[in-house]
């Protein structure tokens, strides 16, 4: 990820500023790259490049863009954005007026750019083909105009999987200085333009200059690169510039894009979750260039004078802003070229350790094997512990399904025995007969032995681990193809086990419940009789009902082990 560059360009005072009076409010520090706002060490901003009054035109070129068009020949996309307040010198620093007879110190950064790439594409020519197509658009009152159509068309933007894009849009394609700067003077001679007070010749319109370069190299490493040259309209306030009617409505229109850009970029500096592109067509339109898949270069220009120190500070604040912004270029190169590239790149790469172990008399282990093996190993040690677990598992759960049929067997003869019981109670309480009563008694305490006894037999922890019953020796290697089948069948046999604990607990304590229920009952039945006997019944009733579904609950655990 690259941060956004900017630069900061001051430019003179100009004949207005001068007879109003004006004095510089503007310290530039070329040397730190600060400014430092009306001498106060306490209003100071740094910036990748600063550029006082005294710089020319060749030495922001070279010093803040060149090198940004070499970026171009590998692939990357590349903007460059002038922001600042009307008549702040945007449009002579980016040069969007460039005139055939211009004096060539006063060239501006299109131009020279345009310059260096065919110089490039020159010096290139041995070694790639080259393809490049211009093209040129003004966004005016929330309108997209083709500057390069006959009749100044209007396009809608939209939206592909790659990013922005404008269906309709004039593409020319150039081949040498002239042609290119024939495109740009054609589209500039119809961009919209007027007088206001602080500008004789204000931009009532953004434009953006796009060259796209496409390159195809003999080894199949295409790529295809845009380079857009943006020329923001002045941001401004209508008491200063005066501008009324149609004027004020180009203000209008022109402060809510930049409001909307400038919001993006705070967006983007806080690293928000959503990010409004949407909110104006300036913003889509430079949705790549901010957050997104180029090289970005803001250079803002300011007035010195203290009669515009308060745009200029906004200005000031806006583009160090932009400073934290991050953008992700990549190399802009076909999907199936790139892939292709990165394959020979592998086997050529493959080809020259081959060669070298050859060279040296044996084949030594590649790091990629070492790791595979030692992978394979750990997994092997898993698979091993794992067999283990569910040779332990299956043992136990062999004794638990003993120990289930034991319960099962003491169940059945447990209901045998209570509804005799039930029979000999019910005889009884007709007769009213103590002896009877006494009868009943010896024969649950006869039941109650025969129950312990069970329970003795269940509780009893006999069998015998896999870790216990086996020996080192005896753990045959895990085999690879059946590791998620075992692990699914330990999972499996560990929950069912789960279950079935929880039910033979469950299943004991109502037998126990049951036995001093009847207990009691022969206590009662002994003292009083005749007390409380339907109440008794239905408890009787009730533990059978939940005996019953215990029991089906079992069959149902014992059927899935």
């Amino acid at each position: 990820m690259d941060s956004i560059r900017v630069a900061i360009r001051v430019r003179p005072l100009v004949k207005s500023e001068l007879d109003r009076g004006c004095s510089n409010c503007i310290l530039a520090d070329s040397i730190n790259q600060q400014i430092i706002v009306n001498n106060n060490a306490n209003l100071t901003f740094t910036f990748n490049y600063v550029f006082s009054t005294e710089h020319s035109q060749r030495q922001v070129y070279e010093s803040a863009v060149e090198d940004l068009v070499q970026k171009l020949f590998s692939g990357y996309n590349v903007t460059i954005l002038a922001y600042g307040q009307t008549g702040s010198g945007k449009t002579h620093s980016m040069g969007t007026n460039f005139v055939d007879d211009e004096n060539e110190d006063e060239k501006g950064i299109i131009p020279r750019a345009i310059q260096n790439i065919f110089n490039e594409v020159q010096n290139k020519s041995g070694e790639a083909k080259f393809s490049i197509k211009a093209s040129f658009i003004e966004l005016y009152q929330e309108q997209v105009y083709d500057l390069l159509s006959p009749n100044r068309a209007t396009l809608d933007i939209r939206e592909d999987g790659r990013g922005i894009c404008i269906p309709g849009l004039t593409e020319i394609c150039v081949t040498d200085f002239s042609s290119t700067l024939q495109c740009l003077v054609q589209g500039s001679s119809g961009r919209a333009t007027g007088a206001t007070a602080m500008n004789a010749q204000s931009s009532r319109s953004h434009c953006i200059f796009t060259l796209t370069i496409s390159q195809m190299q003999e080894n199949g490493n295409n790529t295809t690169a845009k380079f857009h040259l943006v020329d923001l309209a002045g941001s401004e306030r209508s008491k200063k510039t005066k501008a009324t009617g149609e004027r004020f409505k180009e203000g209008v229109n022109i402060n809510k894009g930049l409001l909307s850009l400038g919001n993006v970029i705070t967006s983007l500096c806080e690293k928000s979750a959503h990010i409004s592109y949407r909110d104006s067509k300036l913003t889509r339109l430079l949705q790549d260039s901010l957050g997104g898949n180029s090289v970005t270069l803001m250079i803002a220009c300011i007035s010195p004078a203290d009669y515009n120190m308060d745009e200029t500070v906004s200005t000031l604040r806006y583009a160090n802003r932009a400073l934290q912004i991050k953008n992700k270029p990549v190399i802009n190169q076909d999907p199936i070229t790139a892939q292709i590239s990165a394959l020979s790149k592998e086997n050529h790469e493959l080809k020259l350790k081959i060669v070298a172990m050859e060279t040296n008399g044996f084949v030594s282990c590649p790091p990629e094997h070492i790791t595979l093996q030692k992978a394979n190993k750990d997994l092997q040690e898993k698979m091993r512990a794992m067999s283990q677990v569910l040779s332990e598992y299956m043992t136990q759960s062999a004794s638990l399904n003993m120990k289930a049929l034991l319960a099962e067997t003491g169940r059945d003869t447990m209901k045998k025995n209570l509804e005799e019981l039930k029979l000999d109670f019910e005889n009884a309480l007709k007769c009213n007969n103590l002896e009877e009563f006494h009868n009943i008694k010896q024969k649950i305490g006869s039941i109650m032995d025969e129950h312990n006894r069970t329970e003795v037999e269940i509780s009893g922890d006999d069998y015998v681990t896999a870790t216990e019953d086996m020996d080192d020796d005896d753990v045959s290697e895990p085999d690879n193809e059946t590791d998620q089948t075992k692990e699914q069948m330990v999972m499996e046999t560990i929950q069912l086990n789960r279950e079935l604990n929880k039910l033979n607990k469950e299943l004991a304590m109502k037998e126990h419940l049951a036995a001093k229920l009847i207990e009691s009952v022969s206590h009662i039945g002994e003292y009083c009789p005749e007390e409380n006997t339907e109440e008794l019944k239905n408890k009787l009733e009730q533990l059978k009902q939940e005996r019953d579904q215990l029991e089906e609950a079992l069959k149902v655990v014992r059927t899935k082990a």
